[in-house]
């Protein structure tokens, strides 16, 4: 058993159960016996443990309000540490992932293009200076198109997933399918 007096980092509540992070990095509980306390508060009570949790003993918790401060004591907690990482991640994630978006965009396109030079669909010029420009030119346009192609697919879903040809599709201006051509030498069957 012990007595502590200190400043609340974090109130916790769930299940109808509450419980503060205090400045000295420890969480106490407080069960069902629920004071009115917030971050920044001060907080005075006895405590006991139970297995490998400190919990307030009932009747002997007192609050101040606003009298501290959520980040006074030792450092920052372990609770807050994970906190902010968290948060940071997150925002990580979505850069991460729309780079990946990007580059799995470039990808395609530098295939697709090298795919029509073999077939000579796509003529780029005379120079190999001005070819390359254009090859990077090209390449870089598809996989503009293709990108927003690829982030425009959820609000697109239902669309794309009907069945109906890529042609019947409405879709983001720049995403239509190129119309075919008929080859003047097939001739009759």
């Amino acid at each position: 058993m012990g007595s502590y007096k200190g400043v609340i980092k974090k109130v916790f509540e769930k299940g109808g159960r509450q419980s503060f992070l205090m400045d000295d990095d420890n969480w106490y509980g407080l069960s069902f016996d629920k004071v009115d306390a917030q971050d920044g508060d001060k907080a005075k009570f006895d405590w006991d443990t139970n297995g490998k949790y400190k919990n307030v003993i009932k009747g002997t918790c007192v609050i101040k309000k606003g009298t501290g401060s959520a980040g006074a004591g030792g450092g920052s907690s372990n609770y807050a540490q994970k906190e902010k990482y968290w948060a940071e991640k997150e925002v990580r994630d979505i850069g991460t992932q729309q780079k990946i978006s990007y580059a799995g965009a470039l990808n395609t396109a530098v295939c697709m293009v090298n795919a029509m030079l073999e077939r000579e669909l796509l003529n780029l010029g005379g120079k190999k200076a001005d070819a390359w420009d254009a090859f990077e030119a090209y390449v870089n346009d598809l996989a503009e198109t293709l990108y927003v192609r690829i982030q425009s697919a959820p609000e697109y879903h239902e669309q794309l997933m009907s069945g109906a040809p890529f042609q019947d599709q409405q879709g983001p201006e720049g995403t239509e399918a190129p119309e075919e051509e008929e080859d003047e030498d097939e001739g009759d069957w």
